[in-house]
């Protein structure tokens, strides 16, 4: 119990930090066969699922 107790005071402020958290609604797309020059779009949904601003600071494809 007292292992427990010591655990619980040592970890209590990392459990209570707060922190943004991003959920994508889909997290890959796939747009088939594209033909050179085509011009393509897509928006990813995501909504931030933690307490703190969601900052993106840098986007790259693959």
């Amino acid at each position: 119990m007292k292992r427990w107790l010591i655990f619980l005071i040592i970890s209590l402020p990392a459990l209570v930090y707060a922190e943004p958290s991003i959920k994508f609604e889909n997290e890959l797309h796939d747009f088939g066969t594209v033909r050179q020059g085509d011009f393509l779009e897509f928006a990813f949904a995501f909504t931030n699922m933690g307490n703190e601003e969601l900052l993106i600071k840098r986007l790259t494809g693959s």
